[in-house]
């Protein structure tokens, strides 16, 4: 072991050399900057005193019971107790440092937000699935859909029928006139990029009355049309309702 000291009370080293020299050897290897440089092996002697910036003491049984420690804060090491620990210069450990698996979940602080680029990057638009085994995997979404880099989600031909682009919903109130016999009323809802020729299908929220028809086209951008008819014979009046127009788009 090397061991870095600023300065040395001399008098009482040489003394405890002289009285322990079978349990210790100090060897001096240079003088660099007014600090001696020793290394030290074997057991250490009693109530060893170097300096108050640092040097350790065991007893005759050489049970721990010094600190040690330099002018630089480089190294500190209090009783044996454990009360304190070993310290290190911030930047000293690295990745070599640290054996391969020994950081746990509970290594972690629960408030760590790590960042979601400090993880294993995948390809592009791919999603993160747990596989078989449980374990967490970028993978390409496979099957009726597709995914954008943006998130969009387009569903492809489902079963390998015709693709939709574009599904569209919405909801309105209506209230439709009374109807005799053989007479039709229609209301709008309004859909937002609905255009004509889309593909459009309505419902209402309460039940129609029997005898009443209806059906759903879409007569203008981002206009759904509800046509509602009486093909009975007494007049009807079509209770108050929401309805929904639903638009897909290929």
């Amino acid at each position: 072991m090397t061991v870095r000291v600023t300065s040395v009370k001399l008098t009482p080293l040489v003394s405890q050399m002289t009285r322990k020299t079978e349990r210790w050897r100090v060897v001096v290897v240079s003088v660099l900057a007014a600090a001696l440089i020793l290394h030290i092996s074997g057991a250490f002697a009693d109530n060893l005193n170097f300096t108050s910036t640092g040097m350790q003491e065991t007893d005759d049984s050489g049970n721990l019971i010094w600190t040690m420690g330099d002018s630089s804060g480089s190294l500190a090491i209090t009783d044996a107790g454990g009360n304190g620990g070993f310290q290190v210069p911030a930047g000293s450990i690295g990745q070599t440092e640290i054996a391969d698996g020994s950081i746990l979940d509970n290594h972690i602080n629960a408030s760590a937000a790590i960042a979601i680029s400090k993880l294993a990057t995948g390809s592009s638009a791919q999603i993160i699935v747990a596989n078989a085994a449980g374990t967490p995997t970028w993978v390409t979404a496979a099957g009726d859909i597709t995914i954008a880099t943006s998130g969009a989600v387009t569903i492809a031909k489902i079963g390998g029928g015709t693709t939709i682009t574009k599904h569209l919903s919405a909801t309105s109130s209506l209230s439709f006139a009374s109807l005799a016999t053989s007479s039709c009323d229609q209301k709008t809802i309004a859909v937002t990029g609905a255009a004509p020729g889309d593909t459009v299908y309505v419902g209402a929220t309460s039940s129609i009355e029997t005898g009443l028809l209806w059906s759903a086209f879409i007569s203008a951008a981002n206009t759904v049309t509800v046509r509602i008819c009486n093909v009975t014979g007494p007049t009807l009046t079509p209770a108050t309702s929401t309805w929904r127009a639903d638009v897909w788009q290929h």
